[in-house]
């Protein structure tokens, strides 16, 4: 399954779980619509964050069903990464770590303010896997740049700590091959609308490979 049909996939998780239920709530929601910002709660904020993007058409992704679709590499890792836009501007790498329940892990490789842990389950590692000694299995790649027209913009909705890259990896800590990147700008918990794509050219990737080889 190619990285565009994994994000298909969960593009389409995302759309029809979210749906129908805010359609079921008009009323309210336009209601909440009729506040001032101030009035809201942070719950309410993100309500209406979902149904402005789904108003606009954005097409919405939830990052649990993306990763968890794309499944684990031949190296026991995921094969779907997510990382804040900030480390993509700055040449920044992620570990990841993946835990025999399932669970893992996206961090910052400078242990920076980046965290995100997807719940057990996400990932079904194989039987044997549980059986190891170590209790996780661990990797790291750098972050695709994002290409100049899809830098953030201040007429982008939300903070540019609201926007991640996600990426397909084919093998951690290895030569670099990154495939299909998609902008997302964060909307509530693991859901994201997608704000843009694109590929990784041949002159990225030797670039990002000197940048590796140097010990950037």
């Amino acid at each position: 399954m190619s990285t565009g049909d994994i994000l298909q996939t969960a593009v389409v998780t995302a759309q029809t779980a979210l749906k129908p239920q805010l359609s079921d709530l008009e009323g309210y929601l336009q209601k909440l619509r009729d506040l001032k910002e101030e009035q809201l709660s942070k719950s309410e904020k993100n309500i209406l964050k979902i149904d402005e993007a789904l108003r606009s058409g954005l097409p919405l992704i939830n990052a649990i069903a993306a990763i968890s679709a794309g499944g684990l590499n031949d190296q026991g890792l995921p094969r779907i990464a997510l990382a804040p836009y900030s480390l993509s501007l700055n040449r920044g790498r992620i570990n990841t770590f993946v835990q025999p329940n399932g669970s893992l892990n996206f961090r910052d490789i400078n242990w920076g303010n980046f965290s995100l842990w997807l719940p057990a389950g996400t990932l079904q590692p194989e039987k044997g896997f549980l059986k190891i000694c170590t209790p996780t299995r661990a990797g790291s790649t750098l972050v695709p740049l994002v290409p100049p027209e899809l830098r953030f913009s201040p007429n982008m909705p939300g903070t540019i700590d609201d926007y991640y890259v996600m990426f397909e990896v084919q093998r951690w800590d290895e030569a670099l091959v990154q495939v299909d990147p998609y902008l997302l700008y964060h909307i509530n918990g693991y859901v994201f609308a997608i704000a843009g794509s694109w590929d990784v050219t041949e002159t990225e990737l030797r670039a990002l490979q000197a940048a590796r080889n140097l010990g950037f």
